[in-house]
């Protein structure tokens, strides 16, 4: 604790410190994460204008390298197999993923809710996701080349198993949720980032208090509305705009809804005398039986969010 109380005075003591640190992290990707637990943290501590000026610091370094980088540099420097826009993709996706630490982190401040930071993350990544489809509606096809030239590279080391038919056909369903797949990839790691700042928080100001924080997440009757929406779209030929956003949006809503699970089944396993046994027994079969775990999570999580499973075993 002495190591995280030095590093949190470090950062806390001097807004230009903090932006170095975090920018010099952010650039390493092994220590990503610790970047933007930083920010996390400062956020969380002193609030939105302090995280918003390493957010703002990082922003511009960031978008300075991308142009210095891209355009400035000469052909001959630049990836021959990467298009310019891919570049920017990967640019922006960087600054996207301080802008989710630090919204999630505001949220937290302000609610002290899990559940809430999860709601928003759902309802605003599917309000990007439907506005990416209608003023992209050819996203898919954006992505398809990207997709088959990954898949072709992997061909050379597995000839047998990806054969051009099988290619073709993984190209063009992976292309059907890739964006969604990003996006929940850019909330699952602000999540992540969010949840190593919250703890560094609660080790050095308020032992003990993040557990029960994580074990109070819940989801609402609407977040199970919209996942029967979501599973409406893709099983019918209502609409295909609808089709394609659903499809995009499914791997979201699954992710959050399986966070929600595991905080059930967290409150549940305390319930019983040794829940780390159960607990034990849980992560196992998450491991090895991920599939059908994950629709167990889901199906506990729409549950609960109707009828607060924990609450009811407990008046029982």
């Amino acid at each position: 604790m002495r190591i995280l109380d030095r590093i949190a005075q470090f950062v806390l003591q001097s807004r230009l410190r903090a932006c170095i640190t975090t920018i010099l992290l952010v650039f390493l990707p092994p220590l990503r994460w610790a970047g933007w637990a930083i920010l996390g943290f400062v956020t969380l501590r002193q609030g939105s204008r302090d995280g918003g000026v390493i957010l703002a610091s990082i922003a511009v370094f960031v978008l300075g390298m991308g142009i210095a980088t891209i355009h400035w540099a000469s052909p001959e420097t630049l990836p021959a197999n990467i298009p310019v826009s891919m570049m920017w993709f990967g640019i922006v996706e960087l600054v996207l993923s301080g802008f989710v630490v630090w919204g999630f982190a505001l949220i937290l401040r302000q609610t002290v809710s899990w559940t809430r930071v999860l709601q928003v993350a759902v309802w605003v990544g599917v309000a990007v996701l439907a506005l990416i489809h209608l003023f992209y509606p050819d996203i898919t096809a954006w992505w398809a080349p990207f997709i088959k030239e990954n898949m072709l590279r992997m061909q050379k080391a597995l000839p047998e198993l990806l054969t051009s038919d099988k290619i073709a056909q993984v190209s063009e369903q992976a292309a059907k949720v890739i964006t969604g797949v990003h996006l929940s990839i850019l909330v699952f790691l602000g999540l992540f980032s969010l949840f190593l700042a919250r703890w560094w928080q609660a080790s050095l100001y308020n032992p003990g208090g993040l557990r029960p924080e994580l074990l109070q997440i819940r989801l609402g009757v609407r977040e199970t509305v919209l996942l029967g929406v979501i599973i409406l779209f893709i099983f019918t030929d209502i609409s295909a705009m609808g089709t394609a956003i659903a499809m995009d949006c499914a791997p979201l809503i699954g992710l959050i809804f399986v966070l929600a699970g595991i905080s059930l089944v967290h409150r549940l396993m305390n319930m019983i005398q040794k829940p780390w046994i159960g607990l034990l027994l849980f992560y196992g079969l998450l491991v090895f039986e991920t599939r059908y775990v994950v629709l167990v999570l889901i199906s506990l999580a729409v549950i609960d969010s109707g009828v607060n499973v924990s609450s009811r075993l407990i008046k029982r």
